[in-house]
Formats: C-alpha cells, structure tokens, sequence
C-alpha cells in the first residue's frame, strides 16, 4: 500500500459549465492512469492534485515529489503515458509530462470548455 501525503486544490466556486459524458469519462481515466503511475513508479511521500479554470479551458495538474519523469522508463508505465496521450487527444485536450519544480512528474491534462 503507498502511503502518500494527498492535497487538493481546486477552485471553491466551479462555473456551471456543461462537459460531456465523452470529456469526463477520458479525463477520469487519464487523471487515473497519472495517480497510479505515482503510486506504482514515482517513490513519492507526497501529491498534489490542482484544478485551473479559465473561460475556454481546464487543466488538472497531478504533482509529486518522487522520482520525476524518468522513473517512468518500463514498458508498462509507457504504455500508460501513450494512453493518456490519446485520451486527451480524442477531446481536443492535450497531455504534457514534465519535472516538477523541486524533483519529481507534474502532468498536465488540459481541455478545451465549450467544444463537447
């Protein structure tokens, strides 16, 4: 079981803005995928889960502080990362892996609002 320190940041009023069953359901499968690479590769004591808003789009922000980008070389944990690609690119969002600041993955899955 990984024990990880988890923080939520999100906005405390959220619009009321519609987003399709397609949009939600490959946003919670990536988001998914992202939470059990940190859990199964990443090493990390702690993750932080940001929601930004903005009028056209949203973006979810999944950052730890372990091993960064480059634990995540096994076959397995590519494929994960190709999924999420493709996930995001299916809704005209977008994938991004990077270091986070400090050490350790920050992923960024952004969706444009307004287009499902």
């Amino acid at each position: 079981m990984a024990e990880l320190r988890f923080r939520l940041d999100v906005p405390s009023q959220l619009p009321a803005t519609g987003v399709s069953p397609e949009v939600r359901h490959n946003v919670f499968l990536a988001a998914k995928e992202a939470v059990t690479n940190v859990v199964r590769h990443a090493k990390a004591s702690e993750v932080w889960l940001r929601l930004h808003l903005t009028e056209k789009s949203f973006t979810i922000e999944l950052q730890d502080n372990g091993r960064g980008p480059a634990g995540l070389e096994d076959k397995q944990s590519r494929n994960g990362l190709r999924n999420m690609h493709k996930r995001m690119e299916d809704i005209g969002g977008s994938f991004a892996i990077t270091a986070a600041p400090g050490g350790g993955a920050l992923v960024r899955l952004t969706v444009p609002l307004g287009k499902h």
